[in-house]
């Protein structure tokens, strides 16, 4: 794990789990903070337990264009 405990990814995607009353939201990283990502969230998922993070939305500024 890091010491900086955040890092920002893009919203992409949900879809329901069948069986499970749950859904699953997918965010996008870039391909170059993916290590750091890993490294915050602590590596691999462990299908023998659950970790919990917090998704909190980050104000976005307008485009220059």
């Amino acid at each position: 794990m890091t010491d900086t405990p955040a890092f920002s990814a893009a919203y992409s995607n949900w879809r329901v789990i069948q069986g499970r009353k749950v859904i699953q939201l997918v965010f996008e990283v870039p391909l170059e903070a993916a290590d750091f990502a890993y490294r915050v969230l602590g590596g691999m998922p462990n299908n023998g337990e659950e970790k919990y993070f917090a998704i909190a939305r980050l104000k976005q500024e307008p485009d220059a264009s």
